[in-house]
């Protein structure tokens, strides 16, 4: 009976997961993005995923552009948004979607016209997702086990999204005490234990954050599965 409780071993963090393990926080896009007559294509070409970074005040790098006053460093992150999908890298175009940074649809709607297959993608591909992420955000909220695991049946790497603070599906399962479906989550991305929100909270964090005496009688066993797991996925990794 002990052994059934337990939860299968998680496999190994897979290399296509990690790449969603987007570094929110004060990254040095954001630094160089309030500098003046900065050159920030390395950047950009090095990590295009920092440009959905959000540091702690919620802010990606073009926002302390902006803030500073500074539109040329604008214009160069919203040229190479731009140009991303004019390369027809559209899996990079998906990621930042996914990560939150849905200011880069305003960036594309001025190349909407080039071509059908592009203005299908900017006005019909792009909005399924973000559609289809806020669907999977209520069915996390709701407990819908079904329509959870539907979905990531149907998209993989939908539960890979983070939220304007920077949270992730497991953060999100766990704000709202959905403890089985954020198990569920580990076991399918074990890289998800990785992810931290603007706060710099990781998953284990938030877990820890909830008082035991608030855990139901219902919740107990899903509750210590969860963190009896996180605890070992997060301790693997600083091993790594």
């Amino acid at each position: 009976k002990e052994l059934a409780s337990q939860p299968p071993p998680l496999p190994a963090v897979r290399e296509e997961d990690d790449i969603f393990v987007v570094e929110f926080g004060e990254t040095e896009l954001h630094r160089q993005a309030a500098v003046k007559d900065a050159n920030l294509l390395e950047l950009l070409r090095d990590n295009y995923h920092s440009i959905a970074s959000r540091n702690a005040d919620g802010k990606t790098p073009r926002d302390v552009a902006l803030d500073a006053g500074l539109q040329e460093n604008v214009e160069q992150i919203d040229s190479y948004c731009v140009l991303l999908l004019q390369n027809g890298n559209t899996k990079a175009v998906n990621d930042l979607v996914l990560c939150g940074y849905t200011e880069i649809i305003n960036q594309l709607k001025t190349i909407e016209d080039s071509d059908e297959d592009t203005n299908e993608f900017i006005n019909v591909d792009i909005p399924q997702l973000l559609q289809k992420v806020k669907q999977l955000q209520q069915a996390i909220k709701d407990g819908d086990t079904q329509t959870v695991d539907t979905m990531m049946s149907d998209r993989k790497n939908i539960a890979l999204y983070r939220d304007v603070e920077g949270s992730s599906s497991l953060h999100n399962a766990i704000d709202n005490r959905q403890y089985a479906i954020a198990l569920n989550l580990l076991q399918k991305y074990p890289s998800l234990a990785l992810v931290k929100d603007i706060r710099d909270r990781s998953s284990l964090d938030l877990l820890n954050s909830i008082d035991e005496d608030s855990v139901s009688d219902d919740q107990r066993e899903m509750y210590d599965q969860l963190k009896d797991a996180l605890i070992a996925t997060s301790g693997s990794h600083q091993m790594d």
